[in-house]
């Protein structure tokens, strides 16, 4: 189980919320996750949710590693996340290079 906690639409079509909110979901197997969806399900990715409830983090807002869902809390559907792991090495640099000081130069870097 994870605990995701946003502010956010608590249901396809529906406004967003104007208070945090949290929910536990399950996470899914990797299988289960690349067939519940057309999409494509990376290993930088994983699935979370109920397929037959409608209780989801949905979409519209990137907050932490939530990444995307279809039709929000959708039956049949999971929330997929951001594997933060498969980046720490990157963020860890990244944090190593803020530390050292703004460089004289604005360079963009990519996420592997």
């Amino acid at each position: 189980m994870g605990l995701v906690s946003a502010r956010g639409s608590t249901g396809l079509l529906r406004r967003s919320s104007c208070f945090l909110r949290k929910v536990l979901l399950p996470v899914a197997d990797q299988m289960s996750c690349i067939n519940s969806t057309e999409h494509v399900i990376t290993n930088n990715m994983f699935c979370s949710g109920y397929l037959l409830e409608e209780r989801d983090a949905c979409t519209w807002f990137l907050a932490g590693v939530v990444s995307w869902g279809e039709r929000c809390a959708a039956e049949g559907k999971y929330s997929v996340y951001t594997r933060l792991g498969n980046y720490l090495p990157w963020i860890h640099e990244e944090m190593m290079n803020e530390e050292s000081g703004p460089s004289r130069s604005q360079s963009t870097t990519e996420a592997p």
